[in-house]
This record gives structure tokens, sequence and C-alpha cells, in this order.
């Protein structure tokens, strides 16, 4: 298994990109007889916070049940979750959870989660690099209980999860950072866009209306409706709103 472990980290290191990583540790976990896996870093609040938790990561876990999951914000309700809180080592699923100590949206989670066949698994909490929560969590296809809980394959999976999360934790936090960027500038039209972008660059109303080729008043229309958009009182404020946000950028 060592050497094993040593091509793992060493193919990992030229990948670049989430899907180039599911797709290579599929081929690694399928013949230790996993089906499915899921990489992921939470987000908890600071404890006086009332905000949910936020994850983001890889996983090959079916595209419904990715959605099924985040739609209903399962990630503040997952047992699972709350035990990788709460185990610094590798736990099997049916060892740690206990249904009648689960809540109602607990038991709604694991019931959905066997209709499209996750009966079980094996989590592996891993070390934190920023602060995160991060787990490995791995979906047996052809393991059965007694090989799901050999100290062995704990142990080896655990290497494999934290060289996993060395490598891909800060490629899921850019291309989250990029999903995000991509879809608050979807906030404005193309056109909002260019209007605001050429004001953040100190053109005039007259300036922007030569630049782009229309009128002074299509100038204002799209401005105001920039301002209504980001909830901003002037131009001014409009700017700094969309720079924070990611919007557009100086230059």
């Amino acid at each position: 298994m060592g050497s094993s472990i040593r091509d793992f980290a060493e193919r990992l290191s030229d990948l670049s990109d989430s899907a180039a990583i599911s797709d290579y540790l599929m081929s690694v976990i399928e013949p230790l007889g996993f089906g499915s896996f899921a990489y992921h870093l939470i987000q908890a609040p600071d404890i006086d916070q009332v905000a949910p938790r936020t994850a983001t990561g890889i996983s090959s876990y079916p595209e419904p049940w990715k959605a099924h999951y985040v739609s209903n914000g399962y990630v503040n309700h997952d047992p699972v979750v709350e035990k990788v809180f709460e185990e610094k080592t590798p736990f099997v699923w049916s060892r740690v959870i206990h249904p009648a100590s689960l809540s109602r949206q607990q038991s709604r989670l694991l019931d959905d989660a066997r209709g499209i066949g996750i009966m079980d698994g094996l989590t592996i909490p891993l070390l934190p690099r920023r602060g995160e929560t991060a787990s490995l969590s791995l979906v047996p296809n052809k393991l059965d209980p007694e090989a799901l809980n050999d100290p062995g394959l704990h142990n080896h999976v655990h290497l494999l999860g934290e060289f996993l999360h060395s490598r891909a934790a800060r490629i899921v936090v850019e291309e989250a950072a990029t999903r995000n960027s991509r879809r608050r500038r979807s906030i404005l039209s193309p056109r909002e866009d260019e209007v605001l972008t050429w004001v953040a660059r100190g053109k005039s109303t007259w300036d922007v209306s030569r630049l782009l080729g229309i009128s002074e008043k299509a100038v204002d229309f799209h401005l105001d409706a920039t301002k209504r958009k980001l909830q901003a009182t002037n131009r001014t404020q409009a700017v700094v709103k969309a720079v924070v946000m990611g919007i557009i950028t100086f230059g």
C-alpha cells in the first residue's frame, strides 16, 4: 500500500481541477470496494452566529442527490457531518449513528439517502488547513460490513484523504470563488455591467454614451436599473458595492 500512496500523491500533484481529481479518485477507490465519494469543506458559523453551515467540495454522488441535498439544506442536519465535528479518526456510519437519537430531519435525510442506494459509509475527518472542517466520505458497493470496519482499510483511506485534502482544498476554494463571481456578475445585464464598469473608471454619462454608442438617457436608464439591483442610492455607492461583490474591478 505504501507504493500506491506515493503514486497517488504524485498523480494528484499533476491534476489542476476538481473534475480530473474526481475521475482519478474514483479509479483509486473502486478497487477498494467503494462506488462513490464526497470530499467536503464545511464552514460552520461562529458560536454566536445563527447563519447556516455551508459546504463545498468534490463528489461523485448522483447529480439528483446532490441537488436534493443542497435544496433541503441537509448539511445543517446531516448526522455524518455532526460526527465529523466530534470524531478525530475514521468512522463507519452505522456504528456511530443511532436511529433512536436522530431528529425527524436527520431520519428523513437517511431515508432519502437509502432510497438512492446510500446505505452505509466510511468517513474520514481531515486535518484543517484553512480553519475549515473537512472530510472524505466513501460509500461501499462491494464491501461487506466486516471489511468496511477493517482498521487497515481505515488507515489506508485516511492517508489517501489527507493527500487529497492537501491538493484539493485550494482548487475547491478557487473554483467555488469563480462560480460565486459568475453568479454575482449575472445580477447585472451585459449592458449594465458595461456602463457601470466605465463609470467605475471615472467616465461621465456623456463619456459612456459616446464610448458605447448609446444616448445619455440610455446610460442613465441602465445606471438606475443597476442602483435598484444593488440597492444603492447613487452611482458611487453602486460602484463600491459592485467592486466589493466582485461584479466589476477597477482598471
